[in-house]
């Protein structure tokens, strides 16, 4: 197993950021939220992400299941799992264009004729932006969250991905719902930020989110090239939302609240692995 130096970790929002969750060195110190953290990521980078916790391990109430080859901790508040992640541009006007070239993301993820997933359309034709929408001449692409008090097919009625950090997850995931509220947690570099889960992505696959949000976690944020193969912990609270957007400083507010009502750092230890008095990686 690889040994890290440890460094004393405390999250902060960024100002050039708003919203977004960052990290800085800094002393022991401050609001519990700050000890929460140091304590969590100083265990992931130190250990790794180990494998999850049986049952019989003491003060881990969490049920491990699987989904689709993946492990997920859950409990009635809240959702665990690990992987890497793909970058979404879904929801950015800038997102896809006619010209495949010109656009974020290439057209081929967002479907194809009469079966268009990232597209709105009339009669099956992709709706193009027009001179008063945000990025004229680029499709109107979707998000599977949409905001209804916005009328007609615009940009606006979508999540931003460059400006929200969101998640997608599979439809057929149980537990989440459209709305749900979560906290993504980058275990190579320390930094997380709070999540909305805006999109569904394919069926049997986890892993994937918002170019702010992999600019907020450090991930190469290129829906085409970028984002990682794995170092990514994903926490949802399912029934946590409104099944409607929001804006980013209302999800860092309310996520904040979840985190301390629903994450207990003592089962989140004792989840990944305890024995005696000491944290140690299980090495399966």
């Amino acid at each position: 197993m690889n040994a890290f130096p440890l460094q004393i970790l405390a999250f902060t929002c960024s100002a050039s950021s708003p919203g977004i969750i960052e990290t800085a060195v800094s002393p022991i110190s401050g609001p519990t939220h700050r000890t929460f953290w140091f304590l969590l990521t100083t265990i992931f980078m130190v250990f790794g992400i180990p494998e999850p916790a049986s049952a019989a391990d003491p003060g881990c109430t969490l049920q491990r299941t699987s989904y689709a080859g993946y492990t997920v901790w859950r409990d009635a508040e809240k959702l665990i799992s690990t992987s890497g992640m793909a970058v979404d541009a879904d929801g950015s006007p800038r997102a896809y264009h006619p010209d495949n070239s010109t656009g974020l993301d290439d057209i081929h993820n967002a479907g194809s004729p009469g079966d268009w997933s990232a597209l709105a359309t009339i009669n099956g034709v992709p709706v193009v932006q027009g001179p008063n929408d945000d990025a004229p001449g680029y499709y109107v692409s979707m998000t599977s969250l949409e905001d209804d008090s916005v009328k007609g097919i615009v940009p606006s009625r979508f999540v931003n991905s460059e400006q929200v950090p969101y998640i997608a997850l599979p439809p057929d995931l149980p537990g989440p719902r459209l709305g749900d509220l979560g906290l993504v947690v980058n275990v190579r570099n320390g930094r997380s930020s709070p999540v909305i889960f805006a999109d569904h992505s394919p069926e049997n696959r986890l892993g994937e989110g918002s170019i702010r949000l992999a600019n907020a976690l450090g991930i190469n944020p290129d829906p085409r090239h970028g984002g990682t193969d794995g170092g990514i912990v994903y926490i949802v609270f399912p029934n946590s939302g409104e099944k409607t957007p929001l804006p980013t400083d209302v999800i860092v507010q309310r996520v904040e609240r979840l985190r301390q009502k629903w994450l207990d750092m003592g089962e989140l230890n004792a989840c990944i692995a305890v024995d005696g008095n000491s944290i140690m990686a299980r090495q399966r």
